[in-house]
Parts: structure tokens; C-alpha cells; sequence
């Protein structure tokens, strides 16, 4: 998987066209998302936020409450189910501020001055684990 960083405020979804995006289409990627192992709504290691933020991103954000979650393995499980949802992205974020993920089907942005020179998902993963262990949840 490419492993691409960026550092702006905002990252586009990249599709074109119509932006309005129908919750039930939302839904749909929401629902396909949680038939992970250890991903579910508001609560599991990956806690999905059931919430469409704006009717023109196809993006689903989650917290990362178990780090012990974020595997290279778990990661590359999301990226089987985004295959199958062609534009849609998973937004990662922890209790650590110091990082922020975007997995899509064919690459993973990551934002932060520690993730900047990670150049595999397993590094990403180690220093991801590292942050969080330094940030722990009360």
C-alpha cells in the first residue's frame, strides 16, 4: 500500500461530479465498515462515528480507542471493504493529536510530523502505537 503524506487542512475525496452525497450511500459504507473485527459504532477498539459530517465527502471518520486495534492486517481489511465502495475513505484519529490517517482503497494519507518519513503501513503502525501509548486514554 502507498503510503503518501500531506499537510493540508483539508484533503478533497478526489471523485467529481455531484457532491450530494444521499445518507442511505453513507450508510451503506458505514454498515459494510463495521462487519470488521473490532470495528463498531461508539463503542470496540475502532469506534466509527455515525455521523455524515456534510453531504459532499465520502469519508467515514472513526476514533482509535484500542491502539492494539491498528494492525497492518486490520488496516489492509479496511482497504478489502473500501474496494468495493469506489471514492470512500476512512479517517482515523486517536487521543493523540500529534497524528491523522486517511485510509482509501489504493493508498494511506497520513498527517504529522512523526508520521512524515513512514514509508509502510508497519512503520505507520509502530509509530501510530508509540504516539498513543504516550497519549493514554483516562
Amino acid at each position: 500500500m502507498k503510503i503518501e503524506y500531506y499537510d493540508a487542512d483539508r484533503v478533497h475525496d478526489g471523485q467529481p461530479g455531484d457532491r450530494d452525497i444521499p445518507w442511505e450511500v453513507f450508510h451503506r459504507v458505514f454498515c459494510a465498515l463495521t462487519q470488521l473485527e473490532g470495528v463498531e459504532c461508539e463503542s470496540g477498539s475502532l469506534s466509527l462515528i455515525e455521523n455524515q459530517y456534510n453531504s459532499y465527502e465520502r469519508y467515514i471518520y472513526a476514533e482509535l480507542l484500542e491502539p492494539a486495534w491498528l494492525t497492518a492486517e486490520a488496516l489492509r481489511s479496511v482497504v478489502d471493504v473500501l474496494q468495493h465502495h469506489p471514492g470512500w475513505g476512512l479517517c482515523i484519529r486517536g487521543d493523540s493529536t500529534d497524528w491523522f490517517a486517511i485510509l482509501r482503497s489504493d493508498k494511506l494519507l497520513v498527517t504529522g510530523d512523526t508520521l512524515k518519513a513512514c514509508d509502510s503501513v508497519e512503520n505507520v503502525v509502530e509509530r501510530v502505537r508509540l504516539l498513543e501509548a504516550s497519549h493514554p486514554r483516562e
